[in-house]
């Protein structure tokens, strides 16, 4: 099962979208999106939560755990700059830029 909720804001010349999904089944997660823009300038998070998968679910027979994916964009449209962060219950970590 997987629940969605989503707004839409024009505030003069910004504008704001926001997107919320969680799934309410074997493996609960939440993915998020926010966006923020105007004529110059983009600010975006992306983040996606999945806890770990329990047996009988999809990845679990891999050993996939828990994970965390985070993205962010800011700067100017033309060119902005992005940051990405990844989690898994297993020891390792990445980042990069």
């Amino acid at each position: 099962m997987l629940t969605v909720q989503a707004t839409a804001t024009g505030l003069d010349r910004a504008h704001i979208i926001e997107l919320e999904a969680r799934r309410l089944d074997a493996v609960p997660s939440i993915y998020r999106a926010s966006v923020l823009f105007d004529d110059r300038t983009l600010q975006a998070h992306i983040d996606l939560e999945e806890d770990a998968r329990t047996a009988g679910s999809p990845g679990a027979s891999a050993g996939i755990g828990a994970m965390a994916i985070h993205l962010i964009l800011d700067g100017p449209r033309t060119g902005a700059s992005a940051t990405l962060g990844c989690m898994q219950a297993a020891p390792s970590y990445a980042e990069g830029r």
